[in-house]
């Protein structure tokens, strides 16, 4: 299972690489080409690490719930502190102060932690 989401996030990354090189330097293309390759450089980095170390019995599903709320961070261009979501998000194109989502993300937001509350251990 692992080797075959590697397999295809490393796929899709390839693909999105010249759909970013097509982008202009400050154009949106390249923005949305940009978050595509940031996401699937995360699922590349959850794979190896999951591939590295022995797996939890939620540890998988966590990492996920992790991954997709802060990706949802990450498009607001919030600027992360902590050294684990530096290890898949970067502090590129961060924009301080508070961060301003739509109702539909602050939905999802809420929706993700209360699955995290009842699902992962906190650590």
């Amino acid at each position: 299972m692992r080797s075959s989401i590697f397999a295809l996030a490393a796929a899709l990354a390839v693909a999105a690489i010249p759909t970013a090189a097509a982008g202009r330097k400050f154009g949106w293309r390249n923005l949305a080409a940009r978050r595509q390759i940031r996401f699937l450089s995360a699922l590349c980095t959850i794979a190896a690490i999951g591939g590295a170390q022995p797996a939890r019995a939620e540890g998988d599903e966590c990492i996920s719930l992790y991954v997709k709320r802060n990706q949802i961070y990450a498009d607001a261009h919030y600027c992360f502190k902590t050294e684990k979501a530096l290890t898949y998000f970067s502090n590129q194109g961060c924009i301080p102060g508070e961060s301003r989502f739509t109702a539909s993300q602050q939905r999802q937001i809420a929706e993700i932690k209360r699955q995290e509350r009842q699902y992962c251990r906190t650590q």
